[in-house]
């Protein structure tokens, strides 16, 4: 499944029309079929009801229009408290917060990364770490999230 904006352009508009808002979309192919992520967020936050709701209305929708073209699973769930990050737009609106990245492959060594947002500019992240600048590529990131205090 390579194109996920024309998934974001059918389900945007009804979660829209629901009162959610699209967080983001993680599409993973197996062997034998696709497992079609989806993360809704809301100002009232998201309940199992509410994911339970968007994933009937986002089936049917998926029935009928099939763009993914094979059999699929559909997840639905909220960004969760670490508050996944997928997006530039997420990287920006949590600029001077803690997060922790894994990223795909080892730059200056490092595989797993805990900094704080400073800026993201041209598909590159600048994290802070400690007092050094770290520049992390946004192709590399496999996963990002904000770093919770325990």
């Amino acid at each position: 499944m390579s194109d996920l904006l024309k998934l974001e352009k059918i389900i945007e508009p009804v979660l829209g029309s629901m009162g959610y808002e699209l967080w983001g979309l993680d599409c993973n192919p197996h062997s034998s079929h696709v497992i079609l992520k989806v993360f809704i967020d809301s100002a009232e936050g998201v309940n199992l009801d509410d994911c339970t709701k968007v994933s009937e209305q986002i089936s049917a929708m998926l029935d009928v229009e099939d763009p993914i073209g094979s059999s699929y699973t559909l997840e639905v769930s909220s960004p969760g408290v670490d508050r996944i990050l997928l997006k530039d737009e997420h990287f920006i609106k949590y600029i001077g917060e803690e997060i922790f990245v894994k990223l795909k492959w080892l730059i200056n060594g490092r595989r797993k990364i805990t900094g704080t947002i400073k800026s993201i500019n041209d598909g590159e992240l600048c994290l802070q770490i400690d007092n050094e600048e770290f520049f992390v590529p946004t192709n590399s990131i496999n996963n990002a999230c904000l770093k919770q205090n325990t």
